[in-house]
């Protein structure tokens, strides 16, 4: 018998093996399991994100993660914005809150939904750090929101102030508006006066 008579053998068989076998083809998805209302469509940011983006297919934050920061670094903000269940930016809405660091979360497209459906487009969420005062010890907790407005906003503060982790704290109003749209405003800066000085 030839050496490739007997290579076909061996690759029907295996084949045979497959087909007849209850092999679990099941994709296990570890990623955070989020509703429709929780998340900003790739559409609404793709573009404007475009040109931070490094040719890797790793998810935006991470290539800015991993080019910006030292190890120690990268298991500190890994530690605060992916050690726990991010709690939802309603529930310090009508608060003025310190703000630490923010970032655009990126899941790339292939996730399972709390519909129980695969989703194929990837979405965006915003994720701040902030101190908590209501809460004893005042904690530092990350937020997420699916404002895509928000979004746009917090991707030209992140072009101003750096990704995840500011030099100072910025101190914050959070509005929820009533079409549910998401809103900070930045209570030190005096926009009045900046304006003024630039229309002079």
């Amino acid at each position: 018998m030839s050496q490739n008579q007997n290579n076909g053998q061996e690759v029907m068989a295996v084949t045979s093996r497959i087909e007849n076998s209850t092999t679990d083809m099941t994709v296990y998805d570890d990623s955070e399991q989020v509703a429709s209302t929780d998340i900003i469509p790739y559409s609404a940011l793709d573009m404007l994100v475009a040109p931070l983006r490094d040719g890797t297919n790793l998810p935006l934050h991470e290539q800015i993660l991993m080019h910006n920061y030292d190890n120690a670094s990268r298991e500190m903000l890994a530690d605060a914005y992916y050690g726990r269940e991010p709690k939802n930016i309603k529930a310090f809405a009508g608060r003025t809150v310190k703000v630490y660091g923010m970032m655009l979360f990126e899941q790339p497209g292939g996730w399972k939904g709390k519909d129980q459906l695969w989703h194929q487009e990837g979405y965006f969420q915003v994720r701040m750090l902030i101190e908590d005062s209501d809460t004893k010890g005042e904690p530092i907790v990350c937020v997420k929101s699916s404002g895509a407005g928000l979004a746009r906003h917090v991707y030209h503060i992140l072009n101003n102030r750096g990704w995840f982790l500011f030099d100072q704290p910025i101190t914050y109003r959070v509005e929820i508006g009533e079409n549910n749209a998401h809103r900070i405003l930045n209570v030190d800066l005096d926009l009045k006066k900046q304006l003024k000085e630039r229309v002079k």
